[in-house]
Formats: C-alpha cells, sequence, structure tokens
C-alpha cells in the first residue's frame, strides 16, 4: 500500500477540468451531431429537476423549483448507484454548497454548509429532517448526531436540500440550512428485493420495499435492510443490525390526506475515530508500519469487551464494537381542506432512542518507552518502566522500547434516553385578488421535547499502534511483571484529568411562524418571521473526585448533592424574505435575505452549568445571517436533450459565542463567507450527467486576530456521469476537495496550535449494471476506485512531542471496497 498519495492536486484539476469540459462549446457540438428529433428532446426529462415541487421548509408546496425564491436541490434514490455511498452521510457528498465528513462509517459524520463554521461534530447549522420533522432537534449532541438514529435503505424516495433560504422561516435550529429524506408512501404498485455482497471486504445486506394502492384511496409502503459483516475496515468485530418502516396513506377530498408511519431500529457499526498516521513535513500524510489508514482501525479482536464503571458507582461490561443504535418512533400526518383555498398541514412523532457507544479513540501516540515513563501513568503505577504484552503470542513479553503505542480512550457512552417528540401544525390560505394576483398567508406553531441522558465513562487502555489484531500493552516493573490486566489503565480518561460526565437534560421548543406570499404576473415575493423560545432543565456535570476501584484501578466518583441544576430560557427571532423573476418558464431569477439562530443545548451545560449567577444564556446563542442571489435556466434548444444549470452567490456570517466548543472555552468568534454554488444536469437519449460545484472563501476573526476556519476548503465538487445503451449502463462520480487546514489558522501563523494542512484529494466511484431480465438486474459498484487517500479531520494542530516521530492522529476516508448485487424488482 502507498505510503503517500502522489500529487493530490494534480488529479483534483484533473477532475475539475473534466467537469467543466462536459459542459464546454466542443461537448455541446458532439451532443448536437447525434440529435434527436424535436420532439424527442422536449419530452426527455431533467437531471436536476426543475419542475418538482418544493416540499422542505416552505409555506406549502405548490411551487416548483423554478418558481421559489431559495437555493434547493433534489438528490432521486434511484441515481444512488452513480455515487456508491456507504453509509447516511455518503448521500448528502453531491449536494451543492454541503461540506460533510463521511469519514466515521455509519454515524458520527460531521455537515455544515456555505462555509459556516464546523466547530464541534454533527451538524449544528443544518437541520436533518426525515418527512419534514427533525430526527434530533440539535444536530450538534455529542454522541447524539442526526445519523446516529438513522438509516437509508429503499424506502426513501429522494433527499431535498434546501441551503439558507427559507430554513430558518420554517424550521427551528436550522439556520444554514435543511435536509429532508422523504419516505415513498406506495403510489404506485412495486417493489423491489436486493442482496448485496461485498466483493473485497466482509458485508452482507438484504434490502427490500414495496408499495401499493389497496383500494380506492388508500395506500401503504414497507420495507427495510437487515445486513452483516465486519465492514469496509479492518475490526474484528460484526456489523449487525436492520430498520423496518411502514406507512399507511388515506387520501381525503380537495388533495388531502392522513398517514401514520411507524419505524424500528437495531442496528450496531463501528464508528471510526481518528487513527495513527505517519506526516511528512506538513501537508504529506500516508501509512505507518503496521497500520494502512484506509482499511486499518484501532477496533481489535483483543479488547472486545470490557469494564466500566457508570456515575452511579456501579459496575459494568462493554462492548468495543461501534454504536449499537434503537429507535422505536411512531408518527401521523394528516393534510385536510376544509374550504377551498384553506389548507390545514400537521405533522407529528414520537421517537424513542438511544445509543450505546464502544469506540477507540487515540489520545497519544508515543513510543513505548515514552508511554511507560507518561507522567501520569508512573502516578498511578509508580515502579512502571516498561511494557509487557497482554495478548498473542509474545503475551508477557517485554514491548520493543522504540514500538508505537496507543494510548486509547474507550468513548463509552451510554446515550440511554434521547427520545424526540414533536408537533409542527401550519395552516395555510390562498387568496385570488381581482387583478389576477395572489396572495398565500401562512400561520403556524412548532413544538418539541429533546431528551438527552447519558453516561461518560471512558477507560483508558494501551494498545500495539496496529490497524488489525493489536494487541493490549501493560505496563510492567524493571522484572518484566505486569502491573495491570488486559491494558486496562484506569476506569477513566487518564490523560484528561480521570473525569465521568452525566447528563439528564430536557429541552422544549415552542416557535410561532407566520409568512406570506404575493404572486402578480411574473414576480412572487415572499417573507415571514419566526419566534423560538428554549426552555433547558435538568443536570449536567463531570465527576467530582477519583477514588481506588476493582484491580485497583482508578475510579471517577459523582457527589451528586453537589450536582449543578440547569435551568434556563431564551428566546430569538428569526425572518426571511426572497423575490423570484420567472423571465420565461425556462429561466428565473431570485434573491433573498434570511436571519436565523439556535441556542445551546448540552454543550452549553458542559461549559456553562447552571442558570446561577453570572449565567447568560444569550452569551450562547448562535447566529447566522444569509445573502443569496441566483439564476436558476434550462433549454431544449441550444443543446440537443436538455440542460439544467443553477447558479447562486450567497454571503453567510456567522457568530459563535464563548464556549461554543465542547473541549475549551474559546472567545467569541465572527465568521464570514463568500462564494459561489453551480449545479448542472444534462440529458440525452442514454447519456446523463450532473455535476456542482462550490467556491467558498471564508474568514474567521477573533481578538483581531484573522485566520482561516479549519477543514474549510476553498472548492468541492462532483462530476457524475451515466450511460445506458440496451441493458447496459454504466458510470460514475468524481467527488473532489482542494485542500485544507486540520484546525484553525492564519496564512500559515498558528491560530489554536494548528501548522498542519490536509491536502488536496479526489475520490472517484465507478458503478457498472446489467438488465437480465425485465426485472432481475446484477450491478458492481466500487467505492474509491482509485484507492486514494483522502484526510478529513486531525486531532493535532501541530506535530506532538517529539517531531522526530513523524505520527500524528486523523481520519481519512475509507480504501476501494467494492459490492455485487442482485435485484429484482416486481
Amino acid at each position: 500500500m502507498k505510503t503517500f498519495p502522489a500529487r493530490p492536486a494534480l488529479r483534483a484539476g484533473i477532475a475539475l477540468a473534466a467537469a467543466l469540459a462536459a459542459f464546454t462549446p466542443a461537448s455541446l457540438l458532439l451532443a448536437q451531431a447525434v440529435a434527436p428529433a424535436p420532439a424527442e428532446a422536449a419530452k426527455t426529462e431533467a437531471v436536476v429537476k426543475l419542475d418538482d415541487f418544493v416540499v422542505t421548509a416552505v409555506s406549502r408546496p405548490d411551487k416548483t423549483k423554478m418558481q421559489s425564491s431559495v437555493s434547493v436541490s433534489t438528490l432521486s434514490m434511484d441515481r444512488m448507484d452513480i455515487f456508491t455511498p456507504r453509509n447516511t452521510a455518503e448521500l448528502f457528498r453531491s449536494i451543492p454548497g454541503i461540506r460533510v465528513e463521511s469519514t466515521s462509517g455509519e454515524g458520527n459524520a460531521n455537515l455544515t454548509i456555505r462555509g459556516i463554521p464546523l466547530a464541534d461534530g454533527g451538524s449544528r447549522y443544518v437541520q436533518i429532517q426525515e418527512d419534514g420533522l427533525p430526527i434530533v432537534e440539535f444536530g450538534d449532541i455529542a454522541f447524539g448526531n442526526p445519523d446516529v438514529f438513522f438509516r437509508s435503505d429503499p424506502t426513501i424516495g429522494n433527499i431535498e436540500a434546501v441551503r439558507g433560504g427559507s430554513a430558518a422561516l420554517f424550521a427551528s435550529n436550522s439556520p444554514g440550512g435543511v435536509i429532508n429524506l422523504i419516505t415513498k408512501t406506495g403510489n404506485t404498485p412495486g417493489g423491489s428485493l436486493a442482496f448485496t455482497y461485498g466483493v473485497d471486504f466482509d458485508s452482507t445486506r438484504a434490502d427490500f420495499n414495496y408499495g401499493s394502492p389497496i383500494s380506492e384511496g388508500l395506500r401503504f409502503n414497507v420495507g427495510g435492510f437487515f445486513r452483516g459483516g465486519e465492514g469496509p475496515r479492518k475490526t474484528g468485530t460484526n456489523d449487525a443490525g436492520g430498520q423496518v418502516k411502514f406507512n399507511l396513506t388515506k387520501d381525503l377530498d380537495r388533495g388531502g390526506y392522513v398517514r401514520v408511519t411507524v419505524k424500528a431500529i437495531d442496528d450496531t457499526a463501528p464508528t471510526y475515530l481518528p487513527a495513527p498516521a505517519k506526516v511528512k513535513g506538513t501537508s504529506s500524510f500516508g501509512d505507518l508500519p503496521g497500520f494502512d489508514v484506509l482499511t486499518g482501525s484501532l477496533y481489535t479482536p483483543n479488547l472486545q469487551s470490557y469494564q466500566a464503571i457508570d456515575a452511579h458507582g456501579d459496575y459494568v461490561t462493554r462492548r468495543m464494537n461501534g454504536i449499537h443504535t434503537k429507535v422505536v418512533s411512531i408518527g401521523a400526518e394528516v393534510m385536510l381542506s376544509p374550504v377551498e383555498d384553506l389548507t390545514i398541514t400537521n405533522r407529528v412523532r414520537v421517537s424513542s432512542q438511544s445509543a450505546q457507544w464502544g469506540a477507540p479513540f487515540p489520545a497519544s501516540v508515543q513510543t513505548a518507552a515514552a508511554t511507560a515513563s507518561n507522567a501520569n501513568f508512573k502516578s498511578l503505577f509508580p515502579t512502571a518502566t516498561r511494557l509487557v504484552y497482554g495478548s498473542g503470542p509474545a503475551k508477557g513479553q517485554v514491548v520493543a522500547p522504540d514500538a508505537l503505542v496507543a494510548t486509547v480512550h474507550a468513548f463509552d457512552t451510554n446515550a440511554s434516553d434521547m427520545g424526540w417528540m414533536g408537533n409542527d401544525l401550519k395552516v395555510n390560505k390562498y387568496v385570488k385578488l381581482s387583478d389576477g394576483s395572489k396572495l398565500d398567508f401562512t400561520v403556524g406553531y412548532y413544538k418539541s421535547q429533546q431528551k438527552i441522558v447519558q453516561d461518560w465513562t471512558w477507560g483508558t487502555f494501551l494498545l500495539e499502534a496496529k490497524g488489525k489484531n493489536a494487541n493490549v500493552l501493560n505496563l510492567a516493573n524493571a522484572a518484566g511483571t505486569a502491573l495491570t490486566n488486559g491494558g486496562h489503565l484506569a476506569y477513566a480518561p487518564v490523560d484528561w484529568g480521570f473525569f465521568a460526565q452525566a447528563k439528564d437534560l430536557r429541552y422544549s421548543v415552542d416557535a410561532p411562524v407566520a409568512s406570506i406570499t404575493y404572486q402578480t404576473g411574473k414576480f412572487s415575493l415572499d417573507g415571514g418571521v419566526r419566534h423560538d423560545s428554549l426552555k433547558a432543565r435538568g443536570t449536567s456535570f463531570n465527576s467530582t473526585g477519583t477514588a481506588i476501584g476493582r484491580n485497583g484501578l482508578t475510579i471517577p466518583t459523582f457527589n451528586w448533592d453537589l450536582a449543578p441544576v440547569v435551568n434556563y430560557s431564551f428566546g430569538y427571532t428569526s425572518y426571511s424574505a426572497g423575490l423570484n423573476y420567472s423571465a420565461t418558464k425556462d429561466l428565473a431569477f431570485f434573491g433573498r435575505y434570511s436571519f436565523g439562530g439556535r441556542v445551546g443545548a448540552d454543550r452549553l451545560a458542559a461549559n456553562a452549568g447552571s442558570s446561577g449567577p453570572g449565567f447568560q444564556a444569550k452569551s450562547f446563542y448562535y447566529d447566522v445571517t444569509q445573502a443569496e442571489a441566483g439564476v436558476k435556466y434550462r433549454t431544449t434548444t441550444v443543446v440537443p436533450g436538455l440542460l439544467t444549470f443553477n447558479a447562486t452567490l450567497f454571503n453567510a456570517e456567522t457568530r459563535e459565542p464563548s464556549g461554543a466548543e465542547l473541549n475549551r472555552v474559546n472567545p467569541p468568534i465572527d465568521y464570514d463567507s463568500t462564494g459561489l454554488e453551480l449545479e448542472a444536469g444534462y440529458r440525452y437519449q442514454g447519456f446523463e450527467i450532473s455535476a456542482n460545484a462550490t467556491y467558498t472563501d471564508a474568514r474567521g476573526t477573533t481578538g483581531g486576530v484573522s485566520f482561516t476556519p479549519r477543514r474549510q476548503a476553498k472548492l468541492i465538487y462532483t462530476v457524475a456521469p451515466s450511460y445506458t445503451i440496451g441493458a447496459f449502463s454504466f458510470g460514475g462520480s468524481a467527488i473532489g476537495t482542494t485542500d485544507s487546514y486540520f484546525s484553525d489558522a492564519a496564512h500559515g501563523t498558528v491560530q489554536n496550535g494548528n501548522a498542519l494542512k490536509m491536502p488536496a484529494y479526489v475520490t472517484v466511484n465507478a458503478f457498472a449494471l446489467y438488465q437480465i431480465t425485465k426485472t432481475l438486474s446484477l450491478s458492481l459498484n466500487v467505492n474509491n476506485l482509485l484507492d486514494v487517500q483522502g484526510w478529513t479531520e486531525g486531532e493535532d494542530g501541530s506535530l506532538p512531542a517529539p517531531a522526530a516521530l513523524q505520527v500524528t492522529r486523523a481520519r481519512t476516508i475509507t480504501g476501494r471496497t467494492s459490492t455485487i448485487t442482485l435485484r429484482y424488482a416486481f
């Protein structure tokens, strides 16, 4: 396996050139040489569907993308083979303006939009919805990201993403945008059954979906998946579980309906945290001996279970096998039209959600000699002078002084209750005036409750810095006698102050909203206001001391009488106004100005504690101001087939308060980003291509110092062509990014200690499909075809001492993985 990726910037340039070339006059002339008759061209369906009605973050779904004053993209799940996603977050990589770090596997991804900062994990400024309601209320809940409690399967029909625009107006805690995963409802009879097998990795999965009308006005859809296997990285664990979803819809008069939904998830999957990697200079990264960053992980069969102690002092057995997610939800959606031009829509859902985490995080990577002399370890085991193997054929033997050792903190978090319940009511009145103009009035009320009940009971272990079957290592005295057992040093994170944490929090959100739309001729003007009120109650505190527990290991202790009370309320007002001008049926221009916000949740509680003296919830209020202007265009005459094109200029300003980050109380930071989003699609006969690119110039300022925000590339882009001829279809995608800093950096000078830069890279995915019969198909999908290293996140702002080790901790995309799928459609 290669150690350093060769010329990533060159590969990025080639892929971008290919994307631009797809829309040059030469390519258009080539397509015109084989143009169909005009009538045939007119029937061609667009790749970027501007005639689809917008259903996400709108007052009512009666306007198409062409008519809407928002920047919105739709991904059809029928085209997802082109992007070959391996987890839910990878579905979002092809949406313009979205920056997603999906290297964590199934769950725990990071996501942001339009240069808005990604200070902590999750999606602080973008709300992830399922059928118009949030999965969790706050996208950045520690150990409670939205994708922890959601799984993608064939029941999803399409994904709609609103960037900026009306997101802050029609959804709480979403000042940056909304991504809505929309479920099929059985409008037409049919379904599919698919079996997918990992060719070069251990994975087996079965997917199914079926929907159909039952009788006049009554229809249903049911589907889900079951999977098993180790997954794309070497873990020694079994990625197993599944999901079932069901909905039943009864159509009513005047376009109304009543729908009930049920979903259950019981699924376990590894989450990949940063891992040891080699760094050369400040911007070239690769493999350490024994650790392939594309396939390795710190999961090991030698540490699959361990003992922990919870916040109440009870010893419990945990599994180091990733995230075990359990969800049971039931919901309903009702749309009524009691009289003409009056619509009442109500969505409600109650979700019981929990997640048990057990994942290895490398707190440090050092030589065995340096580990044995670690001051924190010596305080626990004063006679320790060396390390010995605690497992494997060399068990009991001394570890070589220069061998690399990972001090691992087990992210053992029991998110025992992450339940969410909410209701979103909207009433819309449509009025047609005497001069032919139209008015739409909408009022609504949103109410939700979010629970965050968690115990953080992290232990400390020593492991070989190996990517497969790493052995546990024990501290030993000069005689070689082991002082620890199973590599276990403490029932707490030794290098992070022996802390443990307990949370029992309840949040409620109340949000009235009102909007108005005026349409006359080719113009449509809309605006609205929303007021969010948040209440927080409960407790959240760190352990208050330490004691000695079983096997002589240190345990964290809690004095519950000292638990700080979280008790605060805060409100803020969001607003948005937009204008759309439909110059022709194929050309429209729009502009919008929006202001939105959100209040910190569990991260606020962790940093600030209670509502006691000096506490101000306003100090932890996040706000985003966005201005945007764009154009939407399509043509069947300039080129054969159908070409669609969107372009949006944007500016986003964000202020993050002091204490915005979980792991440090930094001063307030102001962010400003300006950029351009481009999205295009072209379809002609059996050929189609979609492409998008987002250029972002983002800056952060704090204390008079300006810097480049962490992990923010100047350019991200996607190109996805495909071609169908007879029974064969083939194609793929190239998803690329230019370089970016691991952490905040200002023109090469260090801000927050960062000097390391992640290189540019391009991920190429490919698929080929053969339609064996009308109903049976066989396909091959390859993710990361070129087996490149793509770095997305790092833990070290600069090389840890001693720098001569050239070792850092970072996350990279997974190496090449291939699957074969046999699908039966009926």
